[in-house]
């Protein structure tokens, strides 16, 4: 649609020679070309949506795979400053079972959350926080937890969730959790999102 509008307005004020296309044309050409640039983004992760490869399962410490993805994440010195903590910490209980998983997937899974928490937290606050959390379950399995400082999930976004497409951001695609959301079924497990409780 925006890129409809522009070239629409490029081409009247052509039309009639009006002396402002020349003003209009910086801007439009702008906007399609951040158009462009969005719209390659959703192809580009739609593509690894539809490739998905089947999980490559392999002994996994998760412990090791959250470490890695939160130091990889953990400060930020544009938007926290020099002398702020780390963004991302990781809390972890000792002696957890390893699982059987894809290693790189797993990462991926992590890598969405964490950065989703990140941008939830940043647009509402200057000092955007997440923490992972990694424990046991029954039955040898781990459960994974990813809490942030932001605002939450509105009511309206619940049900879509984990939708394609579905999406709060500005420049987002709305494809990150629905990736989440099919590696962590594929690998056999169960991902959900509880709100925070108020006060």
């Amino acid at each position: 649609a925006p890129i409809r509008a522009a070239m629409e307005t490029l081409r009247r004020l052509r039309a009639r020679d009006d002396p402002a296309f020349d003003e209009y044309f910086e801007e439009a050409t702008a906007t399609v070309l951040e158009e462009v640039h969005r719209i390659a983004n959703i192809v580009t992760e739609f593509t690894k949506f539809a490739r998905l490869p089947a999980p490559n399962p392999e002994p996994v410490d998760l412990v090791s795979v959250a470490k890695g993805v939160v130091t990889l994440h953990a400060r930020s010195m544009e938007s926290t400053g020099p002398q702020a903590g780390p963004r991302v910490e990781l809390a972890a209980d000792p002696g957890l079972p390893q699982v059987r998983a894809d290693r790189d997937q797993i990462v991926q899974v992590l890598t969405n959350l964490v950065q989703n928490g990140l941008d939830a937290a940043a647009a509402s606050r200057p000092d955007p926080r997440v923490v992972v959390t990694v424990g046991p379950l029954e039955k040898e399995r781990v459960r994974i937890v990813v809490r942030d400082n932001g605002p939450g999930v509105s009511d309206e976004m619940m049900p879509r969730l984990f939708t394609p497409y579905a999406t709060t951001k500005e420049k987002g695609t709305g494809l990150g959790l629905a990736i989440v959301q099919r590696i962590v079924f594929e690998h056999g497990g169960d991902i959900s999102y509880r709100k925070p409780m108020k006060g």
